[in-house]
C-alpha cells in the first residue's frame, strides 16, 4: 500500500516516510555511503567501498584484458567526440549503438575525477 499521506523525507525530499526520525529508508540504508572505488557511478556503504555490481565482478574474477579494452574504447570514444564526430559514427568504430556509446560517454564526463 503506498504513502499517500505520508510526509516526505526530510534527508532527500524524493520518498515518502514513516519513519519516526523522517528519513526514508532509502537515506537510511545509504547513510554513511560514499561512491564506489572502483566505478565512481554508484554509492554504496559496504566496508570494501566497492559497489554491489562491482564487488561480484571482482569476486568473478573479471579478467584484467576485458578492463583494458574497456577503457580503450571510451578513450577512443572521448577522443573523438572531441574531434566533433557524432555518436553514430564513434559508435560504429567501437562496435557498439548510439545510445550505448552515448551513455559511454555521459558515464566517462560524470566520472568524479572530473568534478570540481
Amino acid at each position: 500500500m503506498p504513502l499517500i499521506h505520508a510526509p516526505m523525507c526530510t534527508c532527500c525530499g524524493k520518498h515518502r516516510t514513516n519513519h519516526p526520525s523522517g528519513i526514508c529508508s532509502h537515506c537510511r540504508r545509504l547513510k554513511g555511503s560514499k561512491m564506489c572505488s572502483n566505478c565512481g557511478d554508484h554509492e554504496t556503504a559496504h566496508p570494501g567501498g566497492l559497489y554491489y555490481r562491482c564487488r561480484s565482478k571482482a569476486a568473478n574474477g573479471d579478467d584484467l584484458d576485458n578492463a583494458i579494452t574497456y577503457q580503450k574504447e571510451v578513450l577512443l570514444a572521448l577522443v573523438m567526440l572531441k574531434s566533433e564526430y557524432s555518436y553514430r559514427q564513434i559508435g560504429e568504430v567501437i562496435g557498439k549503438s548510439k545510445s550505448a556509446t552515448y551513455a559511454l560517454c555521459q558515464s566517462a564526463r560524470r566520472h568524479p575525477q572530473f568534478q570540481d
